[in-house]
């Protein structure tokens, strides 16, 4: 290996395929010290760093939650809990997802406790979370929001995400606790 006048290494003194990322120490290489144009679309095609090994970039914000338990007894859907939120362009940037947690639990293990989301004055469900067990078991569905979810698109404005719950038995209990929703730019 050749040192150039200033006691650097150039690229060219460097035998193709010399250094292995293994060699490499965490946070070593970073953009400050990368020369401009350095690593460029053409530079990466060649498959030199494969795509499993960058990140997906998702941009995540929180829109709301509600902890509070929530119950219903018997057979008929209702709604415990509901949140609002927008849908809009901010910066230059429109959500392409609604991504909600949630916890349901039944009363008995006998009895399916199931919880429905609704959007809206939706008439069906977006989804349904259900559960037989009698401790509360975490729940995650999402739903498109931008472009790409076709007809089921929401529209730039106020929304508002509906809870229902019910049981398979009219003489028990549907449980709703954590409620989570947030909206992720992909």
């Amino acid at each position: 290996m050749s040192i150039n006048m200033r006691g650097k290494v150039n690229a060219e003194m460097i035998a193709p395929n010399s250094i292995q990322t293994i060699h490499l120490v965490n946070g070593s290489v970073e953009t400050a010290k990368m020369a401009n144009q350095a690593v460029t679309a053409a530079i990466l095609a060649d498959g030199s760093i494969a795509t499993t090994k960058v990140a997906e970039k998702v941009r995540v914000r929180e829109l709301g939650a509600n902890d509070v338990e929530a119950f219903v007894l018997g057979t008929t859907s209702t709604e415990v809990k509901s949140l609002r939120f927008a849908v809009t362009e901010a910066g230059n940037i429109t959500p392409d997802k609604v991504i909600v947690t949630c916890e349901v639990k039944s009363s008995a293990s006998s009895a399916t406790a199931t919880m429905e989301a609704y959007i809206d004055a939706e008439s069906t469900p977006r989804t349904t979370v259900v559960s037989t067990s009698t401790s509360y078991e975490l729940g995650t569905f999402s739903f498109m929001v931008g472009a790409s979810a076709g007809a089921g698109q929401l529209s730039e404005g106020i929304h508002t995400l509906s809870i229902r719950l019910k049981s398979s038995s009219a003489t028990e209990s549907a449980y709703n606790k954590l409620l989570e929703i947030r909206m992720a730019v992909l």
